[in-house]
């Protein structure tokens, strides 16, 4: 909702720009607020991000390292529902609801075909906007910072007597495989 009233006011401020501005400037915005928010609790080790991707990532290698590509994507996750909610037109469906008014089934039925497009829209979009990206690049990661007694898990991986973490394990294998030139 909030992102809807940003978009509001934008629009409102230059209403001659065209929309992909408008997205792109609350696009920033989110990105600014995101790392504020983010940051702070990762700074009060309410939550950490132990294994990052150094070369985008601030303090690298601290236990308050932050993945900058984390503000990236939550931001554009953020941004699709916007879209989603900003799509809708005078009936109040959204564009993946476009349509269920002109099936021939009760009110009910339309109803739970309206839940499951934007359920199905929520989670395809939580895939292809944030997770799928940030579990490829976390599995790029390099900078795993030692972690006080209180942050460690018992599970933890990548510690002494645990298994390896993804990363680790995946430069495991690159370092094991030399790839001659072809002959």
């Amino acid at each position: 909702q909030g992102g809807g009233w940003g978009l509001a006011k934008l629009r409102a401020r230059w209403p001659g720009r065209s929309n992909v501005l408008h997205y792109l400037c609350l696009f920033l915005l989110i990105c600014v607020l995101d790392l504020i928010v983010e940051n702070y609790f990762v700074r009060r080790e309410i939550y950490i991000f132990w294994g990052a991707w150094s070369p985008f990532t601030l303090w690298a290698g601290e236990v308050y390292q932050f993945p900058l590509y984390e503000t990236l994507l939550a931001s554009l996750y953020a941004l699709g529902f916007v879209w989603l909610r900003d799509t809708r037109d005078d009936q109040g469906l959204s564009f993946v609801e476009r349509g269920v008014d002109r099936i021939h089934v009760s009110a009910r039925a339309r109803s739970w075909m309206s839940f499951f497009a934007i359920t199905a829209f929520s989670l395809v979009w939580g895939i292809v906007s944030y997770f799928g990206p940030f579990i490829y690049t976390s599995m790029q990661a390099d900078a795993f910072p030692a972690l006080p007694s209180y942050l460690q898990g018992g599970a933890f991986c990548g510690l002494e007597g645990q298994p390896l973490c993804p990363a680790q394990y995946l430069q495991q294998i690159d370092n094991a495989y030399v790839f001659a030139p072809p002959r």
